[in-house]
């Protein structure tokens, strides 16, 4: 799928991202098509467990999470990793994987909430993919918004929220603060409202804390927990090596939020497709090196110009074929 066309421009948070980020990044992503060759360990190994907690939500219906769907969520697991295997990452690896559902399982053995029902299909709502026009005209182009919400659910006060997993190394007051003011979350609010015309009452980040602890911790089969293994002295590590925490972001208080999230949106849209109208994209070299490390297009951005065609169409690139919807 071609996200930029002469008539339509398909548009969702990773590309906001690159596009607020710098221009460039946006172009060599979005106009270019090009991705690094090799997958992103960090994304692949929260990919893989994103997979086994969709089924679980998927098939829990709300009962005690019994052994078949933990056996299957482990199964999903195997069938990941061995689709493409992860020898040179790590940590992040299968069995530190299975470590991470087996804890999250005992963690939450029962939720407090229910998993709404997509209106359309009856089917639970889980792992959602939606592609919604903003009815808006952008220099030219139709703007659709895409995406998919990974979970929406109701609670007993009838309250109802999107609910989205994030895997990382690094919980904590920065983690949590940039989960309370990115757009993705307030972006699938707005597209939750637009498909079924009702507005949560906001969005529930659902955090997996994986430390490189894991590879030394033991899943307990007594106590049904996962314990902190050894140091090299063989002294018992203090290290926590998985955390799970939870936090609920209001949107419809204050109203207008997901209004502002829109509008704010078509901004940056208006902002990337002038530069593609005068085929010009600046480089925010600012921030070249991220927090966790250098873009991803920094080996092409470092090298004289004349020789940046070459490296992007080199072995270490591929085409960009990655889409929300599928």
């Amino acid at each position: 799928m071609i996200p930029l066309t002469s008539d339509t421009f398909l548009v969702d948070n990773s590309m906001l991202e690159f596009i607020t980020t710098c221009p460039y990044l946006a172009y060599q992503s979005i106009v270019r098509r090009r991705r690094p060759a090799g997958d992103s360990p960090p994304l692949r190994f929260g990919a893989f467990i994103h997979n086994a907690l969709a089924y679980r939500y998927a098939n829990e219906h709300d009962s005690e999470l019994d052994h078949p769907i933990e056996r299957r969520m482990l199964d999903i697991l195997s069938d990941n990793f061995r689709a493409t295997p992860c020898e040179l990452e790590g940590w992040r690896s299968y069995d530190n994987a299975v470590k991470v559902i087996r804890a999250y399982n005992t963690f939450y053995p029962k939720e407090d909430f229910f998993v709404a029902e997509n209106v359309a299909t009856h089917a639970p709502y889980v792992e959602q993919p939606f592609a919604v026009d903003t009815h808006q005209i952008i220099r030219g182009r139709r703007i659709i918004y895409t995406g998919k919400i990974d979970l929406k659910v109701v609670f007993p006060d009838h309250t109802k929220y999107t609910l989205d997993h994030k895997t990382s190394s690094v919980l904590g007051d920065t983690f949590w603060s940039d989960q309370q003011m990115t757009g993705q979350h307030r972006g699938y609010v707005w597209a939750d409202r637009e498909c079924t015309g009702e507005e949560c009452t906001g969005y529930i980040v659902n955090a997996l804390g994986c430390k490189e602890s894991l590879a030394n911790a033991v899943f307990d089969e007594n106590l049904g927990q996962l314990i902190p293994g050894l140091t090299n002295s063989g002294r018992a590590s203090k290290a926590t090596p998985v955390e799970f925490a939870r936090q609920r972001f209001f949107t419809a208080v204050p109203p207008g939020q997901i209004d502002e999230w829109y509008e704010n949106m078509l901004a940056q849209v208006d902002m990337f497709l002038y530069c593609v109208e005068k085929n010009s994209f600046p480089r925010h070299t600012r921030h070249c090196i991220y927090k966790y490390g250098p873009c991803q297009f920094y080996n092409v951005c470092s090298l004289p110009k004349e020789s940046r065609e070459n490296a992007l169409m080199s072995g270490a690139y591929a085409e960009n074929t990655w889409t929300p919807l599928y």
